[in-house]
């Protein structure tokens, strides 16, 4: 209601000028404090940290990672023996690591003979579904395999180039418990053992008796970066998997070679077994 006046605003328009909200983000504000909305991608204060800026708190040659569940926020990718927040911590990694369901790890395959494959294991698990080996095919084959978990039963996937064979345990083995497990695959016929006892057993069709292929090998699930929907899950398993490995792997070994997790070519988001 006055006569006249000049230069003045509304207090929340000067709580926002004073913020300086960066990365195009908006200011909202009541009478006493002013808050920046960032924008995905940013985070912090005036939203100067963020993946897109490259200014991101992540460290070590981590991989920051967009939220998708709360705008401006960030999540760091740590790589193999990192962790923290912003992946600042060293720990060591040899026989076991655990997964939580969007890590991997990635080792060399080494075939000894295409005839014979021989895998062995020790997992510790609560979850029902996840994948925890994969060695994908060669550029114009089919030759691959896979090893999951299926409505809480280990199942071994693998085709020679004639089809797909799937053998399946009898009982579960998502009850949390240290469980043995060993495949052995002899040309066509593969078996499949749980703590010594014979679970499942089948043999691939056609008469194609090799697995051909010199790929890596994809242990506790796969290389999906940010992708937090996992889309690769969907797309190579048909929904089968959703997602990689919730639980621990201990003393992994794969056609005679010992798996030390520390060494692996590649790997992320893998931490220590409790």
């Amino acid at each position: 209601r006055a006569i006249s006046g000049r230069a003045i605003v509304e207090c929340t328009s000067l709580l926002c000028a004073r913020l300086q909200c960066l990365a195009g983000a908006d200011c909202v504000s009541n009478t006493t404090h002013a808050q920046c909305v960032c924008p995905v991608g940013f985070a912090g204060q005036q939203c100067r940290q963020g993946c897109s800026l490259g200014n991101h708190l992540c460290q070590s040659s981590a991989t920051c990672c967009p939220s998708q569940a709360s705008a401006g926020a960030y999540t760091c990718l740590c790589p193999l023996q990192r962790s923290g927040s912003f992946c600042n911590k060293t720990f060591s990694l040899t026989n076991s690591a655990f997964f939580g369901g969007s890590g991997f790890v990635e080792v060399s395959f080494r075939t000894v003979t295409s005839i014979r494959t021989l895998i062995s294991f020790n997992i510790s698990t609560s979850s029902s579904n996840g994948l925890i080996m994969y060695l994908p095919p060669p550029a114009r084959l089919r030759d691959f395999f896979s090893i999951g978990i299926f409505n809480g039963r280990m199942e071994f996937q693998y085709d020679l180039g004639n089809g797909v064979s799937r053998i399946s345990s009898v009982r579960s083995v998502n009850d949390g418990a240290s469980h043995r497990i060993e495949l052995t695959r002899e040309r066509q016929l593969t078996m499949l053992r749980i703590d010594g006892l014979l679970e499942g057993q089948g043999c691939s069709p056609g008469g194609s008796t090799g697995l051909n292929t010199q790929s890596t090998l994809f242990i506790g699930g796969l290389n999906t970066g940010c992708d937090i929907q996992a889309s690769s899950y969907r797309t190579l398993f048909s929904s089968r998997y959703t997602s990689g490995l919730v639980g621990c792997l201990r003393h992994v070994t794969v056609n005679g070679v010992p798996t030390h997790f520390g060494r692996a070519l590649r790997g992320a988001a893998v931490s220590q077994c409790q």
